[in-house]
């Protein structure tokens, strides 16, 4: 199998087990952003990081197991409303 080359990942030259693990962590994260207009990762202050998110979305096994920020949202909403 041939991995996707991108042009910034957490450790090494292409995608690894760093950044498979964090990437759904931070994709939650960017729910804030989606919701509540609440930019988590601001461009001028990260361009390493955005660049990141950017490459890492377009690797196949990314957008293969990517949710999409509104069903996230919504899930997230589920979640917090729920009382024992």
């Amino acid at each position: 199998m041939i991995l996707q080359k991108v042009k910034f990942t957490l450790l090494g030259n292409e995608p690894g087990i760093a950044d498979y693990h964090i990437w759904p962590h931070l994709q939650r994260m960017q729910v804030l952003q989606v919701e509540y207009g609440f930019e988590m990762f601001p461009e001028e202050k990260f361009p390493k990081l955005n660049v990141w998110f950017k490459d890492i979305a377009n690797v196949p096994a990314v957008r293969a197991a990517r949710v999409d920020h509104a069903e996230m949202a919504k899930a997230i909403k589920q979640v917090a409303a729920f009382k024992k």
